[in-house]
């Protein structure tokens, strides 16, 4: 090769190299402005937001509640209804009774935390154990009678954050069935509770999420700390109550936070809870306890006590998630009971 072709030659490649880097970054330039408009995010996190993730995740933490119940059992000859004047004093004819407890766990998130006093906000529904639940015979077709076969009440509740060393029992502040939100309050000890870091980062409104909207969850599905990512849909409805998204969750993310971005990370603002994926609640037959049936063998008849169990199936990949206008609702109404209770929250009301 001559020295004019070689000269040639470099100078080609030189232009090329300058060109493809004019087209990068022209590309940089065109594409991060377009993320400056004052909109939630619909695209994938352009940089590394591990940093930011982590510091959310220290706000949350894993709620359990738990109930103990003492429950009446009859003989259907009993023939015992809730009309019978014998229902007032139903325990003295029952045959025999029982000692069982219920447990469910969730996620809360730490939004107070002042000279001890720490609150969390959660869903309803994981602290929700009803006081009395009456069980009906069925008759020969299965179908439901109204003669009582068992009556629970529910003796205690304690509710608490396994995280914590002492464990303490946290009280149910407030609560609102039909929104699905509770505050769960308690005063700690100052070198216990500034383990409970508060969440800081601005509220959202998820009024102006978009159909596409990218969201991060925040949750402790099977009792573990866990984020997964989301797409909001039918993010606009008339009463702001909730919107849905398409993250897979699983038991135990009830609860946890949602939280959107406007104009790249990392502005991560709350947008709402998680409440619920739909589910189906299968019934089995199980053995008295695993324990004591550790093998399966369908060659050995079972002839021990079988008791009928639940298990819920989730339809996963749909998730619905409690509004941030329905949080504020719901604080705005029990303002003045917390602030009673020495709970002012105005993060919240700026």
């Amino acid at each position: 090769m001559t020295s004019k072709v070689k000269f040639i030659f470099s100078c080609v490649l030189i232009m090329s190299f300058f060109l493809i880097q004019a087209c990068s970054t022209s590309i940089l330039q065109t594409a991060h402005p377009e993320l400056n408009d004052g909109k939630y995010d619909s695209e994938f996190p352009y940089r590394d937001a591990s940093k930011e993730l982590k510091n959310i995740t220290e706000t949350i933490r894993m709620v359990h509640s738990m109930a103990f119940y003492k429950s009446y059992v009859f003989d259907k000859k009993t023939r015992l209804t809730k009309d019978d004047e014998r229902f007032k004093h139903f325990n003295d004819y029952a045959n025999s009774e029982v000692l069982f407890h219920k447990t469910f766990a969730g996620t809360a998130t730490i939004i107070y935390s002042n000279s001890g006093k720490v609150a969390l906000l959660t869903c309803a529904h994981i602290l929700d154990f009803p006081d009395t639940s009456i069980s009906y015979f069925s008759d020969i077709l299965g179908f439901e009678t109204n003669i009582i076969s068992g009556v629970s009440i529910k003796s205690k509740q304690v509710n608490y954050l396994p995280e914590l060393d002492s464990q303490p029992e946290f009280d149910t502040l407030v609560t609102d069935k039909k929104l699905d939100l509770a505050l769960l309050g308690k005063d700690l000890d100052l070198s216990e509770a500034i383990r409970l870091k508060p969440f800081q980062y601005p509220l959202g409104k998820s009024d102006n999420l978009r159909w596409g909207s990218f969201v991060y969850l925040f949750g402790y599905p099977l009792n573990n700390k866990m984020i997964t990512k989301g797409i909001v849909s039918l993010p606009k409805k008339s009463d702001n109550v909730s919107f849905w998204v398409d993250a897979n969750i699983n038991k135990g993310f009830s609860g946890g936070l949602v939280l959107a971005i406007k104009d790249g990370i990392p502005n991560f603002e709350l947008v709402g809870i998680v409440k619920s994926a739909p589910g189906k609640t299968d019934y089995y037959l199980k053995p008295e306890t695993a324990e004591q049936f550790p093998l399966v063998n369908n060659k050995i008849p079972y002839t021990g006590n079988i008791y009928i169990d639940e298990n819920l199936s989730i339809r996963y990949g749909i998730t619905k998630v409690i509004s941030i206008e329905s949080i504020l609702k719901f604080l705005k109404k029990n303002k003045l009971k917390l602030k009673d209770m020495g709970y002012i929250f105005n993060y919240f009301f700026k």
